[in-house]
């Protein structure tokens, strides 16, 4: 009799171990995951991390400064501008902090860029410059729909499905911030 009295509670404490190991591995998992993701933002050796274009687009801005900085090709603001915006850009520490800096960069360089009198240059010069601006485009198309943004999206995505939602509020594990240009 005693046995039959002892077992439910056994039973009981059991579940309840099963509950808490599921809630804190879940938790635990999605915070794993979270951080798994935004690590892959900085791999700077794979070449679909948005980090790589990040690097890409800092290459191509930097090269556009180099060549507008002559009086005759354009104002010196522009110039001073994308620069500033460029050494912003490469300070950046983090996803979220990278994301602002490139916006501000390619605004930077893409007014830079607008500012130049495409007529004045020679063919060889435009043959350099025009592509430079167009490789930026691509670039930043290329980390808003690649696989860094896939992930952030399902990420997220499963953070508003039961259990995870839960698991989520409970334990702080945040969404991951969607690398998007910005409304301006």
């Amino acid at each position: 009799m005693k046995l039959l009295i002892k077992t439910p509670v056994a039973i009981i404490i059991m579940l309840a171990a099963i509950a808490a190991a599921s809630v804190f591995g879940g938790a635990w998992s999605l915070s794993r995951e979270r951080s798994d993701i935004i690590a892959a933002f900085d791999d700077k050796e794979d070449p679909d991390s948005p980090q790589y274009e990040v690097d890409y687009i800092a290459h191509n801005i930097n090269m556009l400064i180099s060549f507008c900085d002559s009086p005759d090709i354009v104002s010196q603001s522009y110039v001073d501008a994308a620069g500033e915006a460029l050494e912003a850009l490469k300070a950046a520490e983090g996803a979220d902090a990278k994301m602002d800096a490139l916006w501000q960069a390619t605004q930077a360089a893409y007014a830079l860029y607008n500012a130049i009198d495409l007529e004045s240059l020679g063919t060889v010069e435009q043959s350099f410059i025009e592509p430079l601006a167009n490789d930026i485009g691509e670039a930043m198309a290329r980390i808003y729909t690649g696989e860094y943004s896939d992930r952030v999206d399902e990420f997220n995505d499963a953070l508003g499905i039961f259990p995870a939602r839960l698991m989520s509020e409970l334990f702080g594990v945040e969404p991951i911030r969607l690398f998007e240009g910005h409304d301006e």
